[in-house]
């Protein structure tokens, strides 16, 4: 009996190692793996839509991982695809985190090649368990005449900016890849280049949004010269019997003044708004962009001063260009990436250096000759800090999405303030309201000033309005969430059927992101909505837009694309907001330099872009005007 059972024993545990992947001991302890040799490929949900992921075995190790056919964002995703292979081919464990970031992709690569590994009979659980010691290296220490903390749009144009000076610049960026929130971004900036705006008509309600404007109490004597200014200019518009749409810096401020309210420095806004035609001029001739030859309007801005670049579809074409341009010029940039910083170098009251920690705990040190620039972005991924310093929302916790880049913690603000920076207007959050359930908003579809109706089938807010207007007004209808309709005109999707962010609209839909129907009765059954309601509400819609004028909420900016033609195919997307932008952030003057408590400059110290406050507009107006300032003041 007792042979016979061990017998059983043995053939059960045979069974149990061909089923699950057998797992020798090593003469060291160490489990030995094994699978069934050969290639496996696995089809699996990146951000954008399908990637394939193959997977090589040989009879004893994962000898190679290749991701290919996707259509991932090159900036985000290619960290994750050069670097989640390269580890476990390296270290045969599946034990390793998300690249912060790309969480999507690098989930989806991880999930890939579990499945590849279950396939091959290998045993999943002893690589998910199999630990990997991180080593660090001998401690770093580097120096430059400048350092900037932080690869976004804001750094990468202070480094140019600095170098075409002919300084020698160190960027650290703390996460895999560069570009940080403005890859993110539908790639928009924001300047009143007047020979584009004036290409555009006024109609009787932008007219009547700037007899508004001029009659408005001014803040102060700054917004009242504004004031002046415009209604001079007016005066003679209307003596020429001109019809073009009329921008102006002053009418810039004003309106930004105006829209993002008291918590706005009049001085850093005008500041600001005077820089964007430069850096605009500075990004075309020195930086190379290829600016589109016509100007827009946006989601929250009911002005066409925004430029974007034709040939690319987001943000992520100005970083391209950032990084190409750096090599092409043979700029003294240095971009070293995974270095996060923690702690700023004080010596006799100046600051002259980053002390900053890689993700293999290699610490480094990072001096400065000149000047270090803070370009680290909000604090819109961090609860703890939004908890903080919210005055105005009832809630900003743990399950509020937000649209940025985890890696948005807030931490040039924290050194900054440890330093005893002051902060201004740091409880304005901005929202964004055309996010899905995650706070992702790569799945786009329709005019992004289109047609906005809630579950009712009802439109309930101005589409064009600011967007604290808007997302208050979404967080006020059922379900605090909204259907974007469109069209096959104004879907926004190109021939080959990829959107603004270069998602497939078949990858979209078939996650549940875009309804699609041939009808609007249809459209209205896939909503779950009234159909005569919803039916009226289009009717209503396309005669505004045809007319130029919306009694019920006031809208101003009518682009054709958004009718809602008589024949389909028709879109519907569910949106709902998420945090986007922190607009407050650290106190500066007009030479980006770092203001304390006490009113006074903390010298060595520069900030830009989003990590600064008290501006109203931010985005990428802000990242690349304080970015190419801070560049040029830092070595004065």
């Amino acid at each position: 009996m007792k042979k016979c059972s061990m017998r059983i024993t043995v053939l059960l545990v045979c069974m149990a190692m061909l089923l699950t992947g057998c797992s020798k001991s090593s003469p060291n302890g160490e489990s030995e793996l094994s699978f069934v040799a050969g290639e496996y490929e696995i089809i699996t949900k990146g951000h954008n839509g399908d990637m394939t992921v193959v997977t090589v075995f040989s009879e004893d190790a994962i000898e190679e991982i290749t991701v290919k056919d996707h259509i991932e964002t090159a900036s985000i995703a290619g960290a994750p695809i050069e670097k989640i292979p390269a580890f476990i081919v390296e270290n045969q464990s599946l034990k390793i985190d998300a690249i912060t970031g790309a969480t999507v992709t690098s989930d989806a690569i991880i999930s890939a090649v579990s499945e590849a590994v279950v396939n091959a009979k290998g045993d999943l659980d002893a690589l998910k368990n199999k630990e990997v010691a991180i080593v660090s290296r001998d401690a770093v220490e580097k120096t430059a005449d400048v350092i900037v903390v932080g690869g976004g749009g804001a750094g990468l144009t202070a480094a140019i900016s600095a170098a075409e000076d002919g300084a020698s610049v160190i960027i650290i960026e703390k996460t895999s890849s560069t570009g940080g929130n403005s890859v993110r971004t539908a790639g928009y900036y924001s300047a009143p280049i007047t020979d584009l705006v004036n290409k555009h008509e006024m109609n009787e309600s932008q007219r009547a949004d700037i007899d508004r404007l001029l009659s408005i109490e001014p803040a102060d004597e700054l917004m009242a010269s504004w004031q002046a200014k415009v209604s001079d200019d007016m005066i003679a518009y209307d003596e020429a019997g001109s019809t073009y749409l009329y921008d102006s810096n002053e009418f810039t401020c004003l309106q930004y003044k105006d829209r993002f309210g008291a918590g706005v420095s009049t001085t850093l806004l005008s500041h600001m708004i005077d820089l964007s035609d430069d850096t605009y001029y500075w990004l075309q001739d020195y930086v190379g962009l290829n600016w589109n030859e016509e100007s827009v309007s946006i989601l929250g801005d009911n002005w066409p001063r925004w430029h974007n670049l034709p040939e690319y579809k987001s943000g992520e074409g100005f970083i391209k260009v950032f990084e190409e341009i750096i090599v092409s010029k043979d700029l003294d940039i240095e971009i070293i990436k995974d270095v996060a910083g923690n702690e700023l170098i004080v010596e006799d009251d100046v600051v002259v250096g980053v002390k900053a920690i890689h993700s293999d705990n290699t610490e480094y040190t990072l001096n400065a000759n000149t000047g270090v620039i803070l370009a680290t972005g909000g604090f819109s991924a961090s609860v703890e800090l939004r908890e903080k310093y919210n005055t105005k929302w009832v809630y900003v916790g743990e399950d509020l999405p937000s649209t940025n880049n985890k890696a948005m913690q807030g931490d040039g603000l924290v050194m900054a303030l440890d330093l005893g920076a002051d902060v201004i207007d740091i409880d304005h959050y901005q929202f964004m309201p055309l996010a899905d359930e995650t706070g992702d908003v790569h799945g786009l579809v329709g005019d992004s000033q289109g047609l906005f109706i809630n579950k009712e089938g009802n439109r309930f807010v101005n589409e064009g309005a600011d967007r604290t207007v808007i997302v208050n007004s979404i967080l006020n209808q059922t379900d605090k969430g909204m259907f974007l309709i469109s069209s096959q005109m104004g879907c926004g999707l190109d021939e080959n059927g990829y959107n603004s962010f270069g998602a497939h609209i078949d990858s979209l839909i078939e996650k549940g992101a875009v309804l699609k129907a041939d009808t609007l009765e249809e459209l209205a059954k896939l909503m779950g909505v009234d159909e005569a309601v919803f039916l009226e509400t289009v009717k209503t819609h396309n005669e505004n837009v045809q007319n130029e004028l919306d009694s019920e909420f006031g809208k101003t900016i009518f682009r054709e694309k958004s009718i809602i033609e008589e024949t389909g195919p028709y879109y519907a997307s569910w949106k709902k907001p998420a945090i986007h932008i922190t607009k407050g952030g650290i106190l500066v003057n007009t030479s980006e330099q770092v203001v304390n408590t006490d009113g006074e400059i903390i010298s060595g110290l520069y900030a830009a872009g989003e990590v600064t406050g008290g501006r109203g507009p931010s985005g990428l107006l802000e990242a690349f005007t304080t970015g190419y300032n801070a560049g040029k003041q830092v070595l004065n």
